[in-house]
């Protein structure tokens, strides 16, 4: 929670605006954190960002795994040795 003016701000609502809110909007500055915070916070995000994506892409390869190999189980097509078989060979 920011404190701005006499307001409050939470996230990017304002819980109260009363008259004269124009001006409290004016006085307001920019907090720009340091470029050293800026870069470590580039380097967190973007290591976050990758792990999102690699889970992004397991999902897939894990979803295509379950969409051939399911169907095959279940109408006994295949039984379970064939089917880790058959995943080595996809991944």
């Amino acid at each position: 929670m920011i404190w701005f003016g006499s307001r409050f701000l939470v996230g990017s609502r304002l819980l109260a605006i009363g008259c004269g809110s124009f001006r409290t909007f004016e006085r307001a500055t920019e907090l720009i954190p340091p470029s050293q915070t800026r870069a470590a916070f580039n380097s967190l995000a973007a290591l976050l960002f990758g792990g999102i994506l690699a889970n992004l892409e397991e999902n897939k390869t894990l979803a295509h795994l379950r969409d051939l190999l399911l169907p095959k189980l279940m109408s006994g097509e295949i039984r379970l040795d064939d089917a880790a078989k058959l995943a080595e060979e996809v991944t």
